[in-house]
């Protein structure tokens, strides 16, 4: 019979992942700061986004960001789309292009689709397709942060692993993998969304210098602002996610890190909690993945295609290896 949760430590471990997130941001298809009464015709209409207002019926503001706005919107055949608005003014224009390139890029059943895109000089308007279900910030906390079970976190892990090698084996990097980029529908098929931090790699062994990222997914090499190889930093942020579900918990918050580096101390050491304060245990060749992927130095993590062979995620899913066998829909 599992151990039962203690409940203090699942209040400490839901208050740090909610203190985690940086102020203002907000869960589910790039969406900062949700706003359910805002009228659509407040959309940007200059240039291309007169075209836009021809060819798609804005339903609502799902949320805005600096320089972004997002909206929910229809195509003529009714299909729903989300629309992401950037402001070429207040956004980097390589991540703008970088964006764009990966959307062209990227067709794999757990990543989202860019259907097409709009650019004039004031802004740029990515068609997305509209992913159903929920962010998986707000799945889990919706179950209080409980963490989940073993075999249904392997099923959530292995899609991610899937995508984010998918995406690579294509020179992009995503450099901002949590939670909140992550959707989960009701047949717990993931989807990873917004592309808007990702790097495209033209050289082998090329490493990227843009510190960037969500504080608690961030590799170390980013705390200490090093160069650092960005296939192996999506490693690091999808460990952090792994962790997250089996746990319920940060690995490390990012208080502590910035702490060590400061007092030049080493980076905090991985610690996994005590099995009678989970509801059921955690298998020891998931902790040894959790630890390969979360080696603080990058020369030893376990780089994404020795993660996909890893013992834990060996055997089939049915229905889930049909789907991300194809590389294309």
């Amino acid at each position: 019979m599992p151990a039962t949760k203690d409940k203090a430590s699942v209040t400490t471990a839901k208050e740090a992942l909610v203190t985690s997130m940086p102020e203002g941001e907000r869960v589910g298809h790039e969406v900062v700061y949700i706003h359910k009464n805002v009228s659509a015709s407040k959309m940007d209409k200059s240039g291309s986004q007169q075209r836009l207002n021809s060819e798609y019926q804005v339903l609502r503001l799902l949320g805005k960001g600096k320089g972004t706005m997002v909206w929910l919107a229809k195509d003529k055949r009714g299909k729903e789309v989300v629309l992401k608005q950037i402001d070429n003014r207040a956004t980097d224009h390589r991540l703008i292009a970088a964006e764009v390139e990966a959307g062209r890029r990227l067709r794999h059943p757990s990543i989202v689709k860019l259907n097409t895109s709009y650019q004039d000089e004031t802004h740029t308007t990515l068609v997305l397709e509209c992913a159903t279900g929920k962010d998986l910030y707000a799945f889990l906390e919706e179950k209080d942060f409980a963490p989940m079970k073993e075999a249904e976190a392997k099923k959530v892990f292995k899609q991610l692993v899937m995508g984010i090698l998918y995406a690579h084996e294509h020179g992009v990097v995503h450099r901002d993998i949590k939670l909140e980029n992550i959707m989960i529908d009701p047949r717990m098929r993931a989807k990873i969304i917004d592309f808007g931090l990702c790097d495209i790699l033209t050289e082998k062994g090329q490493l990227c210098d843009r510190w960037c990222g969500s504080p608690d997914y961030v590799c170390p090499e980013i705390t200490v602002k090093q160069a650092y190889n960005g296939r192996k930093a999506d490693v690091w942020s999808l460990g952090v996610v792994l962790y997250i579900m089996l746990f319920g918990q940060i690995p490390f918050t990012f208080e502590s890190r910035i702490s060590a580096i400061r007092n030049r101390q080493p980076h905090p050491k991985l610690v996994f909690p005590s099995s009678t304060a989970l509801p059921q245990p955690v298998s020891r060749t998931a902790k040894e993945l959790l630890k390969d992927m979360l080696a603080v130095d990058p020369q030893t993590r376990i780089s994404l295609p020795d993660v996909i062979k890893h013992t834990w995620l060996r055997g089939r899913f049915g229905f889930l290896d049909r789907l991300l066998s194809r590389d294309k829909r």
